[in-house]
């Protein structure tokens, strides 16, 4: 990614049949804290735990998105 950009970055939850998992909260987190942070995606709920680390919970197709700013 380029310095300056932003992107979604979606985690999808599923079982061990492949079903997918919705009510499950979810923590994302950006590893390399230096190199960028998360904020909430447009019409997610996420909430911030700190500016590399947010938590939601999975809707109903499962997924849980968050914006990565580089």
């Amino acid at each position: 990614m380029t310095v300056g950009t932003e992107t979604i970055v979606t985690a999808t939850l599923r079982d061990e049949f492949n079903n997918l998992v919705f009510s499950e909260y979810v923590t994302m987190y950006v590893k390399d804290t230096p190199d960028g942070y998360l904020t909430a995606a447009a019409g997610s709920s996420t909430e911030e735990l700190s500016l590399w680390m947010r938590r939601g919970m999975s809707d109903s197709t499962g997924a849980v998105s968050v914006t990565y700013h580089a």
